[in-house]
């Protein structure tokens, strides 16, 4: 289990070296927006399971399923990314959706989840075998055997037709549960979590330089500078919403965003000095799957902490620079009131210069269940 995530972690850091410039669609003679396939797939690899449907929808004259293998996008790419092969992939998963589509598809044309479940389980390398994707040419495609589908298609497909229906009823009896959330931490108070679905949250952006996923929700508790540069947020999806402390507390009032692939709950944050409780926030994200997330912002103890606890949170933020915020031993205090499952350091620095994030301060957070996330970690929301 470990070792096929840490797998589907290295493909996505690859494809995070990708910097969009689009030198290697420009040598595509499939005219293929490759940057943007390179995208639906990192959101595939991160748990968006029903992503692969958009590559049908790519604007682009070429899909990944056109892809030729001529190499021209790898040879043409700044990084040194071996691109080929991840269209390669993209374009067998392409082919065996459009395989599994017209039998397990809805009336409205899109694939059903079980369907997406039967690729990701495992079921790509039964289809991959009997040939369902066309362009993967090799060099040895003169002196090959002919595949037992070239032989007897009729068998290859009855035998797909029962495996299929047979993973179909599985799935029936014991519907797939929804795969947990990726977060990734950036350092000072900056979090990044792509959903099962796919959906790209981006909490106070300021620290780090993972922002080159489209944005469909930024989340902001309050104005200040460390806390607030949505800017650095370029790529948004059309429906991308932005919710600050402005749009989070109305007449005094907290609000709740229900956005389908995740629950938003503003709570109090503040009660000191340098943040007012009426101009901050924190958050508790509730995914689909069940699990949570509460970031607490700049704060010092509320007067809500102790009512979380019936929210039974899974994973906790709690700020503790003790210059802004509470310190060390408050946020530890506030930890055992709130009774996450994981509690977690964070905002811990104060000063603006080099790296946001103190291991050796992290380590003196003595709270229970203290989980310790360097800037740079993923994980998961489980």
């Amino acid at each position: 289990m470990w070792e096929m995530r840490e797998n589907r972690m290295e493909v996505i850091h690859t494809i995070q070296l990708c910097k969009t410039c689009g030198v290697c669609s420009k040598s595509c003679p499939a005219q293929i927006n490759i940057p943007e396939a390179l995208r639906i797939y990192e959101k595939y690899l991160s748990g968006g399971m029903r992503i692969l449907e958009k590559l049908d929808e790519m604007e682009s004259p070429g899909k990944p399923v056109d892809c030729i293998e001529c190499g021209a996008c790898s040879d043409h790419c700044l990084n040194s990314i071996d691109v080929k092969e991840l269209v390669r992939e993209l374009a067998m998963m392409q082919s065996c959706r459009r395989l599994i589509l017209p039998r397990h598809g809805g009336g409205d044309g899109k694939m059903k989840r079980s369907g997406m479940f039967l690729i990701s389980a495992g079921l790509l390398p039964l289809f991959f075998l009997a040939g369902c994707s066309q362009m993967g040419q090799t060099d040895q495609k003169q002196d090959r055997i002919p595949s037992r589908q070239e032989e007897d298609p009729l068998i290859t497909e009855n035998d797909m037709e029962k495996t299929m229906g047979a993973a179909d009823s599985d799935a029936k009896e014991e519907p797939m549960e929804p795969e947990p959330a990726i977060l990734l931490y950036q350092g000072q108070a900056s979090i990044r979590i792509v959903t099962d679905e796919g959906k790209v949250i981006y909490i106070d952006p300021y620290a780090g330089d993972s922002y080159d996923l489209p944005a469909d929700l930024i989340l902001v508790t309050h104005s200040h500078f460390d806390h607030s540069q949505t800017e650095k947020v370029e790529y948004r999806n059309e429906d991308c919403r932005i919710i600050t402390q402005k749009e989070a507390v109305l007449n005094g009032k907290h609000q709740n965003f229900n956005l389908g692939y995740v629950m938003v709950e503003a709570v109090e944050a503040g009660y000191n000095p340098l943040h007012d409780v009426n101009e901050c926030v924190g958050y508790v994200l509730t995914f689909s799957n069940g699990k949570s997330v509460y970031v607490t912002g700049d704060t010092s103890t509320t007067k809500q902490m102790p009512l979380l606890r019936e929210k039974e949170i899974d994973f906790a933020f709690f700020c503790c620079d003790g210059v802004y915020n509470m310190g060390l031993e408050e946020a530890a205090e506030c930890a055992e009131m709130v009774g996450a499952k994981h509690n977690i350091p964070y905002h811990m620095t104060a000063t603006t210069d080099g790296r946001h994030f103190d291991r050796e301060l992290a380590e003196q957070f003595e709270a229970k269940n203290r989980l310790i996330v360097e800037d740079g970690e993923e994980i998961l929301v489980e």
